[in-house]
């Protein structure tokens, strides 16, 4: 917590992600989330890019909308700006036809670049986003505020409902046999984690959710990582159900007793921080 406290944060997804694990630990994030509408790329309206004042993009725009949102931040004209963002923005940018989104936000005259293709991350971070704020606010159906249009014609936004669907069959048409997801029938460890967050809120039990353990437990090396990286590992355990028994923890620490017997620690005697060392 102290080190992530300190950590310098340039850009939107870090400053974000900071607020998110700061918060729920009981550390005041109110410096970060003034920092974080300070980099806000339009007035009156709750848009980022991935820095300061850079265009709309994604997931920069859903992980900021989700830090305020965890944090209980509010301020003034925040449900105008979240309406504008949603349904002038978030849904502008989803490919009707396809079900996901770019990591760039459209320009007005729907001219596609290569640069705009679908990818998981964005689709992700949309999808939960949109599932949680249709939740907080009861929105489905709402006009865009923006004179919005496609070939001349004022461009009409498709339900909250719609879209959240769109982006989970779209994310379907990338699961492999093997119970991973990936482009082209090659499944990654990245991609299906991210998949699997979206899989967890939506259908935990449902047969999208078949194989996607076993292909994480099939890809674990003999260290207890996936790849040997940091962050596709922790992105893997966050997205594995919890066990059904809680694992016991006499010092309260984080690190459970049956792991400080395997590396010889008290269990008894709080030292995850010498471990970290």
């Amino acid at each position: 917590m102290s080190w992530l406290s300190n950590a310098d944060v340039p850009s939107v997804d870090s400053l974000s992600r900071k607020i998110i694990a700061l918060h729920p630990a009981g550390v005041d994030v109110s410096p970060y989330l003034k920092q974080l509408m300070a980099w806000k790329n339009t007035p009156g309206q709750a848009t980022w890019g991935a820095y300061d004042h850079l265009g709309t993009s994604f997931p920069d725009t859903p992980l900021a909308l989700n830090a305020i949102r965890v944090s209980g931040y509010s301020y003034p004209g925040q449900i105008n700006e979240l309406d504008r963002s949603v349904f002038c923005h978030i849904l502008w940018s989803q490919y009707a036809n396809v079900g996901s989104w770019p990591y760039f936000e459209m320009a007005d005259s729907r001219q596609i670049p290569s640069f705009y293709a679908p990818g998981m991350l964005p689709m992700a971070h949309n999808v939960l986003e949109l599932i949680a704020i249709k939740a907080a606010t009861g929105w489905d159906s709402r006009p865009c505020v923006e004179n919005r249009q496609v070939a001349g014609v004022t461009w009409v936004p498709q339900s909250l409902t719609t879209a959240i669907n769109a982006g989970a069959t779209w994310m379907l048409t990338k699961k492999n046999a093997d119970g991973g997801f990936g482009d082209g029938g090659v499944s990654t460890v990245l991609e299906t984690a991210i998949a699997n967050q979206v899989v967890r809120v939506m259908a935990p039990v449902s047969g999208t959710a078949t194989g996607i353990v076993d292909y994480f437990i099939a890809r674990q090396a003999v260290d207890g990582s996936w790849n040997g990286s940091a962050l596709q590992t922790a992105w893997v355990l966050k997205t594995l159900p919890a066990p059904s028994v809680a694992l016991t923890d006499s010092d309260t620490d984080g690190i459970p007793d049956a792991i400080e017997t395997i590396l010889g620690t008290n269990p008894a005697v709080i030292d995850n921080r010498w471990l970290a060392n």
